[in-house]
């Protein structure tokens, strides 16, 4: 039987699920972001200012989604120069439109809430993320790189419904914000989660140029509408991947077998819980376009990579073996 793991039905959607605008430290208003990312392709983006919940949904129209959200973050206390501490950024994506933005009702996660007390502990920020999870937000780790953390520390974190596999704007100022072999720690070590693609866009260079930090990585929701409750209701299924430039265009699995339609692409590959990785490489130039994998029950989970002539990814979140084999 076959069984698609992106939606059979539906469209996708391009979004951006981390950015900042002059509602904090962003260089752009809301409306301007909302334009700019329209003219580039995108339906969707959150705004995910730091530690200041507001709504935007004036901005949605037929065409574009609006988001709300915000980014928390919590850094080792100490003197001296703040990039010498680490510290834990973390977004929240509001599973309503109607979210209250008053603090009083909210028991976690924001500046503004009376009483919440920031601790920069596995204990505290774990808490953070699972509090978010039970109030309805969509809950992402973010560039672990540039926030200096640890394995031991990323990998006991535990509330989060995503990781950003690829932050493009720490990518961009040289960090290596490319995180898929985090991503492999964090499944190894039994966390369940997705990845996603942002740009954490704050638009300081000049437009266009190449320190420019919009568009660089993004997330492709499959969902039956450009609506908030469908997208919602995706990104809580799992239904996207993360994309640097290829596109995924179906996935499925019939039997064991498990295909994968994308964009020309130099190579396609998976990798799974254990010592085993398999690839299907263009020998010709012509572009891979559609790759099989034999899948086993001691792969324990399965994701995918495509990789274009550029070096540039899309990722599919992992796929455990038991919601792709029956």
């Amino acid at each position: 039987m076959k069984k698609h793991l992106l939606p059979e039905n539906g469209q996708f959607y391009k979004a951006n699920l981390h950015s900042h605008s002059t509602v904090s430290d962003g260089k752009l208003t809301p409306a301007e972001m909302k334009e700019l990312y329209k003219e580039k392709g995108y339906a969707i983006l959150a705004f995910t200012d730091h530690c200041w919940f507001r709504t935007h949904n004036e901005l949605t129209d037929a065409d574009f989604l609006a988001l709300n959200g915000y980014e928390m973050d919590i850094a080792e206390k100490g003197s001296g120069n703040s990039r010498q501490r680490r510290t834990c950024h973390v977004c929240f994506i509001a599973g309503t439109p109607e979210r209250d933005t008053r603090p009083e009702n909210h028991d976690h996660i924001c500046d503004e809430t009376p009483g919440f007390v920031k601790e920069y502990s596995v204990e505290c920020l774990s808490e953070m993320m699972e509090a978010g999870r039970r109030e309805g937000f969509f809950v992402t780790y973010n560039h672990p790189v540039w926030s200096q953390e640890t394995r031991e520390q990323y990998c006991a974190y535990h509330g989060m419904h995503a990781m950003e596999i690829c932050n493009f704007g720490s990518y961009n100022s040289g960090y290596p914000e490319y995180n898929a072999a985090i991503y492999d720690e964090m499944l190894c070590a039994g966390r369940r989660i997705g990845c996603i693609g942002a740009d954490d866009n704050h638009n300081d260079a000049k437009r266009d140029s190449r320190a420019w930090d919009s568009f660089g990585a993004w997330t492709v929701i499959k969902a039956e509408r450009l609506d908030y409750p469908s997208v919602m209701a995706a990104l809580l299924r799992g239904d996207y991947y993360a994309s640097q430039g290829p596109k995924i265009y179906a996935l499925w699995i019939e039997g064991n077998r498990l295909h994968v339609e994308c964009s020309a692409a130099d190579r396609v590959y998976i990798n799974t819980a254990h010592q085993y990785a398999s690839c299907v490489w263009d020998e010709d130039g012509s572009g891979v376009t559609h790759a099989v994998f034999t899948v086993i029950p001691e792969f324990g989970y399965v994701r995918v990579t495509v990789e274009d002539q550029h070096g540039r990814h899309a990722n599919t979140r992992a796929y455990f073996i038991d919601e792709l084999l029956d």
